[in-house]
């Protein structure tokens, strides 16, 4: 008993665990591990599904597997953010190994790793197919939200857009950002550009799922629909997206490069955990934020890298406008409606912006770098980009160079 209750004394706390600067590794969607006081690790973020922690407790319990021990699994009611408590692993991840490794060396670690998987395998099965305790899939196609056999569409992180009564659509998941919804309303209320009418948002206290509520918008989205177009009807969608971007510009800035409201950024670049202002923000002005990229850097990179890149980000990456930006403005978050005929007698199109999770008030390129950069294998948009956007070719290369340092 005296062991049992020393070891929850020597549990780190919330601030024990956000004041550590040891990150062992930083995962997609502002998910990171951190080292805390030696003996633990701690998975923290907004999208970590509830029953991982379960998972390693079971393979443990009913295997020989070797898994991290797991302390405690929590949501901070603050922050909404989830916490994992786990015995800290000694070692190197296999990815960074590799690259080192004899033929005999990789021989015999793949001998241990076909031993934890034949090991699991003689765990009995419950009969049926699924999560564990009989629960639904959470990740990929077989993740079912919902009773709507609608399905609109499948994002990553088992988020799914569903038809409901017609009207509806639905945004479903665990890592939808709670300021989505006030993004679309936003725009709604200082635009004219045609977005989905926001009904309700909120989540599920006992699933921790967030369900955006929103109009249904006809139409089909255009990545889809770009294999079909004639080049007339190309140009005539570009227009209409084009429109929309420069109605989203004359919106008036308040001044500062961040998310909505004052709030950091949740970008992939400039994404951290724990909302960090030194990387996320937000920023009073374009050399803060290039010190943030830096600093995002700065974790993948050596010292001498960045010291190099200083320099070339600051030359180029300056004096932009501050602009409301989408932040994803790709063919699959585009919603085309074809609407009569233009004074022409060319079809006409109606364009809805969907998907504004990363929208906020960024540089002006930021739109045309994202659109591209993310793109690159889509010959059909990338044929679209010159009518849609203004061209940045310097920032786009030296955005080339930050994406490749993060994500590559």
């Amino acid at each position: 008993m005296d062991n049992e209750l020393q070891s929850i004394i020597e549990l780190p706390t919330i601030a024990d665990i956000e004041a550590s600067t040891d990150v062992l590794s930083i995962r997609t969607n502002a998910i990171k591990v951190v080292r805390v006081k030696e003996r633990f690790a701690v998975k923290i973020g907004y999208s970590i599904p509830p029953l991982e922690a379960e998972n390693m407790k079971f393979v443990a319990a009913n295997s020989k597997v070797p898994v991290p021990k797991v302390h405690a699994n929590f949501i901070d009611p603050e922050t909404q953010k989830r916490y994992v408590v786990m015995d800290f692993v000694p070692g190197t991840d296999l990815q960074k190994l590799l690259p080192s490794l004899t033929p005999t060396e990789k021989t015999t670690i793949s001998q241990r790793i076909r031993q934890a998987v034949n090991e699991l395998r003689t765990i009995p099965s419950p009969g049926h197919f699924g999560n564990l305790n009989c629960t639904p899939y959470t990740d990929g196609p077989e993740a079912d939200e919902s009773t709507s056999t609608d399905v609109l569409s499948i994002r990553t992180n088992a988020i799914k857009v569903v038809r409901v009564k017609e009207r509806f659509a639905v945004k479903i998941g665990y890592s939808i950002p709670p300021l989505e919804a006030e993004n679309v309303k936003f725009v709604a209320a200082n635009s004219k550009v045609p977005v989905p009418k926001v009904h309700a948002n909120f989540i599920d206290p006992e699933t921790q799922k967030r369900y955006v509520v929103m109009d249904f918008v006809p139409g089909t989205d255009l990545q889809k629909l770009l294999p079909s177009l004639t080049p007339t009807e190309k140009t005539t969608i570009s227009q209409r997206i084009r429109q929309a971007i420069n109605e989203l510009r004359a919106i008036p800035s308040p001044g500062y490069f961040g998310n909505l409201n004052g709030t950091p950024y949740i970008d992939g670049v400039l994404s951290t955990p724990d909302n960090n202002p030194i990387i996320s923000g937000p920023f009073k002005d374009q050399k803060q934020m290039n010190q943030g990229i830096l600093e995002r850097l700065g974790q993948m990179q050596s010292p001498h890298y960045i010291r190099l890149l200083k320099e070339m980000v600051n030359r180029t990456l300056k004096n932009h406008r501050i602009v409301f930006t989408h932040g994803d403005l790709q063919p699959k978050n585009i919603i085309v409606e074809r609407k009569g005929v233009c004074n022409n007698g060319d079809a006409d199109f109606k364009v809805t912006l969907i998907d504004w999770n990363l929208s906020g008030w960024y540089p002006e390129f930021w739109d045309f770098c994202n659109s591209t950069l993310y793109c690159q294998m889509k010959p059909d948009w990338l044929e679209l980009i010159p009518d849609i956007f203004d061209q940045y070719p310097v920032e786009y290369l030296m955005m080339q160079v930050v994406y490749s340092s993060v994500f590559y």
